[in-house]
């Protein structure tokens, strides 16, 4: 019996290291413009709250993802109300939707038209 849990409390040791390993071999993932970031396989997808909208910055590992020829829509859901917006290309890795008010405790959807116009990406933001 000892030899069993020995080799249990061997195998959870080295599960949990290489777990951690892998965990770290995507790198930090904190906002870079003051917004949430959430994290979809080896994307990295930041949402900023504006005044007039919202942006949403893309990184794959540690490299930019060009927003030219993405494209995508936002869902916003604030105490029952729902209102939509269309992301565009705003230059470097930058989508951004206009017209849009987030509020705090809002709830943000966010999903992306990837440049081969077939494949969607999405995540949802909660908003502090």
């Amino acid at each position: 019996m000892p030899k069993i849990r020995s080799l249990l409390v061997l195998l959870t040791a080295l599960g949990a290291g290489l777990s951690g390993g892998v965990a770290l071999a995507h790198g930090a993932h904190k906002a870079e413009h003051g917004g949430v970031v959430r994290i979809v396989g080896d994307l990295t997808m930041e949402l900023v709250v504006q005044a007039d909208g919202v942006e949403l910055y893309l990184k794959e590992e540690a490299d930019e993802v060009p927003s030219a020829g993405l494209s995508g829509t936002v869902v916003v859901t604030s105490e029952g109300q729902r209102a939509e917006g269309k992301l565009v290309p705003a230059g470097g890795n930058r989508l951004v939707a206009k017209g849009l008010k987030v509020a705090p405790g809002s709830r943000v959807a966010v999903q992306v038209t990837l440049d081969d116009g077939v494949s969607k990406v999405g995540t949802n933001f909660a908003i502090k």
